[in-house]
């Protein structure tokens, strides 16, 4: 049986089972594997202290925080003559001058307080609403209003013997009587709360089976009901105690790394702008050299770090935890795909029913404007990076239509080019809108007020303009509802000449859109339509230019790309990495993704992502559609390990078909479709460090 080393007392609580020696206490931990439980059913992990509090000195200080001496960078003992012996869970009122602590009396928890009076601590006593019933883990709201804590006090209608969160309230005279939480957490099995300045509250959640860190957000002046966090903060072993930062930036908690003694670690997760949580890491051995590091919590002021370490209450200073904050600050903070295409953004620039399709950067990563499409209504949105966080997306401050959309910044970032039908101009194709370009120019003040590009252009509508470093212009014109084609206008001496449509090198098809020039004109990015009868899909393509300034024939882009029902609307960020392109993952549902793709930008880039016919060669698989059993299979030119994976179209995997070594030959594998959901897949080979892939449709 795994054991955890707590301290003194015997407690039967949620499936624990807790024996006693002198100062230690064992218990049942968390198996290791699914396939190994325990004898005894898991359950929330907890410190019961040690033996009765002795009474500390009382020595006569006064001032915030027991009129202790300022920690640096590096903790130190709390409060050494003041803390009860074995004392954990501290928590201070928002001027410093009430505390409480939990600590083990006759073998259970109970909740001790002392505060300031008449310029003096006083000695550390049972809290008011404590001393009865096991208490424990007090936590004080930041507005000092309330005071949650964990109880095994009996509650109506709920089963005895569990632990479920109470609260007190400030009044004149200290505090009320115990108040069991509202529905829905009424009932919830919960410990060690936390909350945020707009009071949503953290918490370790706990069944028969394990526990994990939650969150209820509080609307319309009730909690909602418990909502597990992401795979970044719970994929630890037994998380518990979590510290929410007043403004949710972060998240400290500790987590379980030892069965054999019960040690404990810190961890700690940032908040990305996006909403999503970094993936929670060790906060390392100035933290977690002992045995038990946990029960983090940071001062209402947000100056003092407390955490309990090995029966000590240690404090730092907290702006330690800005000196390891994450600067988010190049694409919003998203971490940068590799080849495999991810969505980009999506808690941050839109969810449903929003739609982002397109999407420009500054050169200098600090500004950055997307289309936003909210049921008919088409907007360019704006976001910044003033400091060192970007700001919540709000429509740009410019006169906008219900049709303003795909703005793309110049390569010095000086210009915004959009397209708006904002004027009235003579009526283009019928059912559209009479789209035309319009710019803006940065100024010591900002931005230039918009204006309708002038020059040379016909009345018909154009879409998505891009601009090369020496102010070419690339853009859609709109000949008619069903020929859309991709036309240039050269910039000469200032002035923009008669516009000129690209050859069929590019336009080969009825509808190609949504150009994207590389800053020197060696390379276009864009998508056009293909298909037949009533099934009609955009897909992404790109061409190299010639020295002699014609185009090479455009090659569509690999099908990690092109793996939803449509792809439009690519850019490329300024630094020439990343593309980010709106995908159709399903009709209806439109988000944006990004891949890297500089290994694509020069005319070899593409036949090396696609095929190396010397290496290997992936076919695309038979029957396809199929709804029953599908043949995938490839040819290898060497020996070598080899993996077949298959993603859905959201890009997570589905399932290895194989991961072995292989021989030089042709080989086949047979793909089930009993347990995989209808929709679009694809399917990639990797071999000696290439990726082949294909797509394949599951009825």
């Amino acid at each position: 049986m795994k054991t955890i080393l707590l301290t003194l007392g015997i407690v039967l609580f949620c499936g624990w089972q807790i024996t006693c020696s002198q100062n230690v206490i064992t218990g049942v931990a968390r198996s290791e594997s699914p396939d190994k439980q325990p004898s005894t059913v898991p359950g929330p992990y907890y410190i019961t202290g040690v033996a009765a509090p002795e009474k500390p000195d009382s020595p006569a200080v006064s001032g915030p925080y027991f009129g202790q001496p300022a920690p640096g960078l590096t903790p130190v003992r709390f409060a050494a003559s003041m803390m009860p012996a074995g004392a954990w869970g501290i928590s201070f009122t928002p001027d410093g001058k009430e505390c409480f602590v939990t600590q083990n009396t006759g073998g259970t928890n109970t909740l001790y307080t002392s505060r300031e009076i008449q310029n003096s601590w006083t000695v550390f006593s049972v809290a008011p609403f404590s001393g009865v019933y096991m208490d424990m883990e007090s936590f004080i709201t930041p507005d000092g209003q309330r005071v949650y804590f964990g109880s095994m006090r009996p509650r109506s209608g709920c089963p005895g013997g569990q632990l479920y969160q109470w609260y007190a309230e400030k009044t004149d005279s200290g505090w009320s009587q115990p108040k069991p939480m509202d529905p829905p957490l009424y009932t919830e099995s919960m410990m060690f709360p936390s909350v945020s300045g707009n009071k949503s509250m953290y918490y370790t959640s706990f069944d028969n089976l394990g526990q994990w860190i939650s969150v209820s957000r509080y609307e319309n002046g009730h909690y909602l009901p418990p909502e597990k966090l992401s795979d970044s903060i719970n994929y630890t072993w037994a998380p518990a105690h979590p510290f929410i930062a007043q403004d949710e930036s972060y998240l400290v908690f500790d987590v379980l790394t030892d069965s054999a003694n019960g040690a404990r670690d810190m961890y700690i997760s940032f908040r990305k702008p996006g909403g999503s949580w970094t993936k929670a890491v060790n906060m390392g051995t100035m933290f977690n050299n002992a045995t038990y590091s946990m029960c983090p919590y940071v001062s209402s002021d947000r100056k003092y770090f407390f955490f309990y370490k090995d029966l000590y209450i240690m404090w730092m200073d907290a702006s330690y935890i800005d000196q390891i904050r994450p600067r988010f600050t190049e694409y919003l903070g998203e971490t940068p795909p590799d080849t495999v295409p991810k969505p980009f953004a999506k808690d941050f620039i839109g969810v449903s029913p929003n739609t982002v399709y397109s999407i420009t950067f500054s050169p200098g990563m600090k500004e950055c404007y997307f289309s936003n499409c909210v049921s008919t209504t088409n907007r360019i949105w704006k976001t910044s990076m003033p400091g060192d966080r970007w700001l919540t997306p709000a429509k740009a401050p410019f006169p906008q239509s219900n049709w303003t959309i795909e703005p793309n910044f110049s390569p010095d970032g000086n210009k915004l080019f959009f397209v708006s039908d904002m004027p009235d101009i003579p009526p283009g194709p019928p059912n559209w809108p009479v789209l035309r370009i319009w710019s803006m120019e940065r100024t010591a003040l900002g931005w230039s007020d918009p204006s309708p590009l002038q020059g040379p252009f016909s009345s018909n509508a154009k879409m998505y303009p891009t601009v090369a470093s020496n102010g070419n212009l690339y853009f859609t014109e709109i000949l008619d509802s069903t020929h859309f084609v991709i036309a240039k206008s050269e910039f000469v001496n200032g002035q923009y000449q008669a516009p000129v449509i690209l050859d069929t090198a590019i336009n080969r098809q009825m509808i190609q859109a949504h150009p994207f020039i590389a800053p020197d004109e060696s390379w276009l990015i864009f998508d056009a339509i293909s298909g037949s009868g009533t099934t009609w899909y955009n897909f992404l393509y790109i061409s190299y230019r010639n020295p002699d300034g014609s185009w090479k024939p455009a090659k569509k882009l690999d099908a990690l790309i092109n793996s939803g029902y449509s792809q439009y609307c690519g850019s490329v960020s300024p630094d020439q990495k990343y593309l980010f392109y709106a995908k159709e993952e399903k009709p209806g549902t439109t988000r944006l993704w990004w891949v890297r793709i500089d290994h694509l930008l020069h005319p070899s880039g593409l036949a090396e992502a696609v095929k190396d016919p010397l290496g290997a060669e992936l076919y695309q698989n038979y029957p396809n559609p199929f709804s029953d059993i599908t043949t995938i299979s490839f040819t290898l030119r060497n020996p070598g390990r080899v993996k077949l994976v298959l993603n859905d179209i959201s890009g997570q995997e589905a399932g290895v078909m194989i991961d072995a070594v292989l021989q030089e030959g042709k080989h086949t594998v047979r793909l089930p479709a009993p347990g995989l959901r209808a929709g679009v897949y694809t399917y990639s080979l990797y071999y000696e460090n290439t990726i082949f892939t294909k797509k394949l449709i599951v009825f």
